[in-house]
């Protein structure tokens, strides 16, 4: 893929400079590859882009630098507190995590599954989200199928259980049990104290409800 110079600092945008992992799209499809870089050019391993897109200026093909970032829960070295964690991939494939807030003890995801088992340009999603699941119960593995089940996902459910950073209360005579979408969360310390609270959203992923 050869790119207008003009527009290859994007690529490089908060000191990525030489990314490893790319999107391209247009109007009409999206993908995402692992790539390589050299002046102006980026070379795509692993994925056939052949007739699927118009380069510019007849089409309106665009490619961006991808962003692989996992959050999740994990205690502090230094502290022992629990803390909720990103890791980002760098340029080389690994990724370095770092710290973002304290005191959170859990994080838990539920995925709304549109009606439309199988979403296709002929059976576009029609927004009813009629199940909700785990990620583990939407798709784990990485063939066809399960890219569909992904396909279908038009809302996705956050929830987060907070605790205080040090014990604010007298330990009461019964440990409060605090639940998460479902899931009940038993602290690691009986009637340690601290204050705890629970906050859950919903998110609409538009793009999926409405079938672009």
């Amino acid at each position: 893929l050869t790119m207008d110079a003009t527009r290859w600092a994007r690529l490089t945008d908060d000191g990525v400079a030489a990314p490893t992992l790319f999107g391209i799209a247009d109007c009409a499809h999206a993908d995402v590859f692992a790539g390589t870089t050299t002046a102006g050019t980026v070379v795509a391993s692993g994925v056939n882009l052949a007739g699927r897109y118009v380069v510019q200026p007849t089409g309106q093909t665009m490619v961006y630098r991808a962003e692989s970032l996992v959050y999740y829960v994990a205690n502090n070295p230094d502290t022992g507190e629990p803390a909720l964690r990103r890791a980002r991939a760098g340029g080389n494939g690994q990724y370095t995590s770092e710290e973002l807030v304290e005191g959170i003890e859990s994080l838990q995801f539920l995925y709304g599954l549109d009606s439309t088992e199988t979403i296709a340009t002929q059976t576009p999603p029609v927004g009813n989200i009629t199940e909700q699941r785990v990620a583990s119960s939407v798709a784990t593995a990485t063939d066809a199928a399960a890219a569909n089940q992904w396909r279908r996902v038009g809302q996705v459910q956050v929830g987060v259980l907070v605790r205080s950073p040090t014990p604010a209360a007298p330990a009461p005579i019964e440990a409060n049990r605090l639940g998460v979408l479902g899931v009940t969360v038993v602290p690691p310390t009986a009637s340690d104290g601290r204050y705890r609270a629970t906050y859950e959203l919903s998110v609409a992923l538009r793009n999926r409800l409405f079938g672009n």
